[in-house]
């Protein structure tokens, strides 16, 4: 997907960003930026799409994207939906502080979230302390600290480790309203007619135009949307298998299956089993 670049800038007196995004849905708007962003859910739930990578998300959800990384969270209704969002420089306390053997951890950790970071049960505490604090340099120094701790702690990778960022602002409109389609209607049985009308390009040219832009074809990107709606249907529901597999755009119960399979490393069952 092809994504604004979002220009930010730091509050007077200070050296990053640190706010409490709320809004009654999570909009999709695929954007990055030269800043580290971790992002912390404090209410609600959908789907996560950073780089080529597509998950479900849900309250307690923490990840720190790299510089030019493009994302999105696109929230599913009940709402409100509600994040601490904190964006910063590499060097918001100066070029060389990464460069001292004390954080060396953090300089890993850093370019380790070029492809994003997940923190599966992450530490949450150190981010709302500095939302809490007032203090500039208090926040400075928890940020600091906050960073430290998620060097230490267990993280995922979400992007691939081929996905190129594509950022080009002419072709954004089109991209998007794509994927926002997409987003909407992946249960539903897309056809490559639909979306390259919505493109307006000829089949041959949106194949292309979309492997560039998204790192999928249109039938893995669909499946990677279905596999993550039903992923959170099997946590957060008690509906049979085959009903989940039909909601989420499945029309064959077996065939379902065995693509969880492959893109989980388990079957349904054993993946409900392993998180409820």
């Amino acid at each position: 997907m092809n994504a604004v670049m979002e220009r930010l800038t730091a509050a007077p007196g200070t050296s990053f960003r640190a706010n409490i995004r709320r809004q009654p849905r999570f909009p999709f708007q695929w954007h990055a930026h030269p800043e580290h962003e971790l992002t912390l859910i404090t209410a609600g739930a959908g789907r996560r799409f950073v780089g080529d990578a597509i998950e479900p998300y849900q309250t307690g959800d923490l990840v720190l994207v790299g510089p030019q990384l493009p994302h999105t969270w696109l929230s599913e209704p009940p709402g409100p939906a509600e994040a601490v969002v904190i964006q910063f420089r590499r060097d918001f306390l100066g070029p060389q502080l990464w460069h001292a053997p004390e954080f060396a951890s953090v300089a890993d950790l850093l370019a380790r979230a070029r492809r994003g970071l997940a923190f599966p049960n992450g530490p949450t505490e150190p981010l709302r302390a500095l939302i809490d604090e007032k203090d500039p340099a208090r926040r400075a120094v928890n940020l600091l600290h906050a960073l430290v701790t998620l060097a230490r702690a267990p993280a995922q990778p979400l992007a691939s480790g081929g996905y190129a960022p594509h950022l080009d602002d002419r072709v954004r409109r089109r991209v998007d309203a794509v994927c926002r389609h997409l987003a909407e209607h992946h249960a539903e049985p897309v056809t490559l007619a639909e979306a390259t009308a919505i493109a307006n390009l000829t089949p041959a040219a949106f194949c292309r135009f979309f492997r560039r832009a998204t790192g999928h074809t249109l039938t893995s990107y669909l499946t990677q949307l279905r596999i993550s709606a039903a992923r959170r249907q099997l946590v957060e529901t008690d509906h049979p298998i085959a009903q989940i597999a039909a909601d989420c755009g499945f029309a064959n119960l077996s065939h379902f299956n065995r693509v969880f399979r492959r893109l989980t490393g388990c079957s349904p069952r054993e993946f409900r089993h392993t998180r409820t």
